[in-house]
């Protein structure tokens, strides 16, 4: 679920939401045959690890050295917007989506805005 925010809070022009704005086709983003180089493959191992993270309650040191571990076993470089302060704006503003969709009465519609309201 991050995603979206994930992509918009630092300007990621070529990951997932950035091409499918482009127009280009859902099913040209998925699939077993798809590969997941430049940005949109950073983006997408950031957030299959935050999509873990966050159903944790550790600080956002633990989730760096996760990437950095990562990092030094891949040989690829930690993205410098994968800051600190990133993973804990992620984490209050998850915590912020995850409350208000507990709080919606069942048949209602949660929005979601992007950029988010509250920054």
């Amino acid at each position: 679920m991050p995603k979206a925010h994930d992509e918009q809070e630092f300007r990621l022009t070529d990951s997932f939401y950035g091409k499918l704005t482009r127009a280009e086709s859902y099913g040209a983003l998925t699939g077993p045959d798809l590969r997941l180089e430049g940005e949109i493959g950073m983006t997408e191992k950031v957030v299959g690890g935050l999509n873990g993270f966050l159903k944790t309650d550790q600080p956002p040191e633990v989730f760096l050295a996760g990437i950095r571990n990562w990092s030094d076993a891949s040989g690829d470089p930690v993205p410098a917007w994968l800051t600190r302060n990133f993973v804990a704006d992620v984490q209050e503003r998850m915590r912020r989506l995850q409350g208000e969709w507990k709080a919606l009465p069942f048949g209602q519609t949660m929005t979601l805005r992007f950029p988010p309201q509250n920054k």
